[in-house]
Formats: C-alpha cells, structure tokens, sequence
C-alpha cells in the first residue's frame, strides 16, 4: 500500500505491506479493508493513505518499528531524536497501534 505522509514540497511517498500495517494498526485495518455494510474509505479502494498532517521523518521510524523493531534504532543523547520518539508514540497512539507504542516506551526508558 502507498502511504503519502505530509504536504507539499515536502511530501514522501513510502510503500508498506498493507498485511503488516492492518496487523499492527487498527486504524490502518480500518481504512484499508473497506466493508461494505458500514460504507468504505477511499483509502480502501485506491490503496492509497494520505497523511498530510504527519512528518515523514516521524513515518519513517514508524515503519522502522513495524520492519525490524525499535531495538535497532539508534539512542543517543541528542536531544532532538528523543523528540522523535515522542512524536512517535504520538503517532502510534493516533493510529491505535499499541505494539509500537511499547516498543517506544521501552527505548525512551531503556
């Protein structure tokens, strides 16, 4: 699945497999499956997220923790990157994805 995270020029595209996003997110699996009973997403028949609102930098780490867990993701000092982190657990829990969620309280408090 095609996932479009921010706006503008400084939009990225990134490409998902949509088994392991509906897994792990239910509100991936919520706009993706597309139920007839209760009315579909567009999401469900272009295949297509769009996230205007997010960071892609933030995107990027989220599929990190979806591919190969936090626990290949680089901890440092630098104050910035755990700003990142924030806004990542921010985003897992704005996507209902509890998973990641505690995938990042472990590393924040690791």
């Amino acid at each position: 699945v095609t996932i479009l995270v921010g706006q503008d020029d400084k939009q990225k595209q990134f490409t998902v497999h949509e088994d392991l996003l509906r897994t792990r997110s239910k509100y991936f699996d919520a706009c993706l499956k597309g139920n007839p009973n209760v009315g579909t997403w567009i999401e469900s028949e272009d295949r297509v997220v769009r996230l205007p609102d997010d960071e892609p930098e933030v995107f990027a780490l989220y599929t990190q923790s979806l591919y190969v867990s936090i626990h290949l993701f680089r901890i440092d000092f630098d104050p910035s990157y755990w700003v990142k982190l924030c806004k990542l657990f921010a985003f897992c829990d704005m996507r209902l994805d509890d998973k990641c969620k505690a995938i990042v309280a472990q590393a924040i408090y690791a």
